[in-house]
């Protein structure tokens, strides 16, 4: 294994042992009972002091729903190329290595998802049809982040154009923050929430990075 495939697999390997350690965290550092209905919150501290100050934004919270229908269209948009390489060249061989493991990322990304609705860590800060909803960690944060994450490389394999490249990368980047930005101000969920959802998107984002480099020099 190459010294640059083997650091990628390191950087993925340390920020999803930071995820890790974070989530264990919040079940044992100051966990007080600040959420609705008395609901018991790690962090409860920083958590309650934000959500405070911030309260809740309906508007926020429509702008994140369209940013994270924008990163399943992106996600879309990749399943598509790769099913057109699929049938263009009659195998699978002839679909781009980076989007077969995108597509094995993608359902690690949904069973992910699908863990943490049973997987209560925390409770939203506000109540979900007058019922208390699973929040952590934000899962319109983690899907839409990874997405865009897992999306950059992608982009620089398959744009041609340099000038193409450059304009779609500087979007995910800005979506990937008004995300993370939007979805605090939005107050459906605790600051760590987001937090939670950033380090565990970006470290598949970087596991997938590192899987397509040594798919490609092995």
């Amino acid at each position: 294994m190459k010294q640059n495939t083997l650091t990628k697999f390191l950087a993925a390997a340390v920020v999803l042992l930071l995820f890790v350690l974070f989530t264990v965290c919040l079940t044992g550092v100051d966990v007080r009972p600040v959420g609705p209905e008395n609901s018991y919150v790690g962090f409860a501290s920083l958590n309650d002091w934000v959500f405070k100050h911030i309260g809740t934004s309906e508007i926020w919270d429509k702008i994140t729903d369209v940013i994270a229908l924008l990163a399943m269209a992106l996600a879309a948009a990749f399943a598509g190329t790769g099913l057109w390489q699929w049938i263009k060249g009659k195998s699978l061989k002839a679909v781009d290595p980076c989007l077969i493991v995108l597509g094995i990322f993608y359902i690690m990304m949904v069973a992910f998802y699908v863990a943490f609705e049973f997987i209560v860590i925390n409770y939203r800060p506000v109540l979900v049809d007058g019922a208390l909803e699973a929040s952590y960690p934000s899962s319109h944060t983690f899907v839409a982040l990874f997405i865009f994450f897992s999306g950059l490389p992608v982009v620089n394999r398959l744009v041609k154009k340099q000038t193409w490249r450059m304009w779609i990368n500087l979007l995910l980047i800005v979506l990937s923050v008004v995300m993370i930005v939007g979805r605090v101000l939005s107050g459906m969920h605790w600051t760590t929430d987001v937090l939670g959802a950033f380090l565990l998107a970006l470290g598949m984002a970087l596991l997938y990075d590192a899987f397509v480099l040594w798919w490609r020099t092995e």
